[in-house]
């Protein structure tokens, strides 16, 4: 069986699956309990970061002697998201096991529909039709909110079928403008005129993993969602260096299960290793000891990826080398209101092919970072470190 079409069949047992879901009776409210409003992010935790200034501001809407406020999450910082005074309560998902595993979505639609939603809200631009889009449908919220988003996530076909599942689709440029700007106006024509888009913040209980006794370090995150966002690994070698014998700090490397071979990789292209100067915590840390350990860094270096955004979120300074795929969506970040906090500083290489949306015309091979990518180099980044902290 090929694999386009065994997506195929997972898609179309799943849309079966959501129709008779969404046609089962579900709960009623009961007197004397407040409405329920329904959050649904279920994207990466650096889209979620950047939400955050955004999420804070819903109580406005839907204060919390009135309303009470859950948010469906992706289970990866599911964590983070409990210890925020945001939400009255977070219901953790796996996104993959809710698209591929029918038992898993049987279970999620079942604690759905066992819940009466006054109002479902989906403010991700690039909705995903397949999950985001389908815990709406299944909601069966009385109003049920969208962004009309773009064609990133899902074909124009699926969602011209999963508009119809809302009973409000918010307007939305359809210009490339900054995640920030992009809630901000997300929230302006949900209600909130007066919301202006400033710095996501991320406070949350320390808890640094066990025997992490490191004091005056800096992070670096090789790895990215994507090969093609990479920065080679071999120049964050080179930089770890240079800045061990200028700073005489520790580097510690971060980073998820799936990127323990780019760490292993980073310390094995690293001289003097006999010193102790630099640690592999690749794939050891939870998702709170992550931020925990970015937030008592003197700085952060990474990819256009989560890390950078906790940082910003943490009030860490960061230095981020991008390429043109999505820039100016992610990065470099842009406000509407002053904020006290050290901004991502932003390191590229201009090319006329930027904004390819991650559809690179240029790569040499799908394990291979894009052009745009390679032609920052090291000196790029010092010179910026320089700048900024020395």
């Amino acid at each position: 069986m090929s694999n386009k079409f065994h997506e195929f069949i997972i898609f179309l047992r799943n849309f079966i699956c959501d129709w008779v879901m969404s046609l089962l009776p579900r709960s009623d409210t009961s007197v004397g309990i407040m409405p329920s409003i329904l959050l649904v992010r279920l994207d990466a935790i650096g889209d979620f970061v950047l939400w955050l200034n955004a999420a804070k501001d819903l109580r406005r809407l839907y204060p919390p002697n009135r309303y009470r406020l859950v948010l469906l999450g992706n289970a990866s910082w599911s964590e983070l998201a409990v210890q925020l005074p945001y939400f009255d309560e977070v219901i953790p998902v796996e996104r993959e096991s809710l698209y591929y595993c029918f038992r898993y979505r049987i279970k999620i639609w079942k604690l759905l529909r066992s819940r009466a939603w006054a109002v479902s809200i989906y403010p991700t631009y690039s909705r995903d039709g397949s999950c985001g889009d389908a815990v709406v449908r299944v909601s069966n919220a009385a109003e049920r909110i969208g962004s009309k988003g773009d064609l990133y996530n899902q074909p124009a076909w699926h969602r011209w079928i999963s508009n119809r599942w809302y009973t409000r689709l918010l307007p939305a440029s359809t210009r490339t403008i900054m995640e920030l700007e992009r809630n901000a106006e997300f929230m302006r024509n949900l209600g909130i005129k007066d919301f202006s888009a400033g710095m996501p913040e991320l406070a949350v209980s320390a808890k640094l993993p066990r025997n992490f006794d490191v004091h005056n370090y800096i992070v670096v995150v090789p790895g990215g969602s994507l090969t093609l966002k990479q920065w080679p690994v071999e120049r964050f070698a080179e930089l770890s260096e240079r800045i061990h014998r200028v700073l005489g700090v520790m580097v510690i490397i971060c980073g998820s299960q799936s990127e323990t071979v780019l760490g292993r990789r980073l310390i094995g292209l690293t001289v003097d290793q006999e010193t102790g100067w630099m640690e592999d915590w690749t794939g050891k840390t939870s998702i709170l000891e992550f931020v925990s350990v970015i937030k008592g860094a003197k700085m952060l270096i990474g990819n256009d990826s989560s890390a950078v955004h906790i940082a910003a979120a943490v009030g860490i300074p960061s230095f981020c080398v991008v390429g043109g795929g999505h820039f100016g969506r992610f990065v470099p970040y842009l406000l509407e209101k002053k904020t006290p906090g050290p901004l991502p500083v932003v390191i590229f290489h201009q090319m006329e092919c930027f904004g390819c949306n991650l559809k690179c015309v240029k790569a040499t091979g799908s394990i291979d970072a894009g052009k745009c990518i390679k032609l920052v180099t090291v000196e790029d980044v010092w010179q910026k470190i320089v700048e900024l902290v020395l």
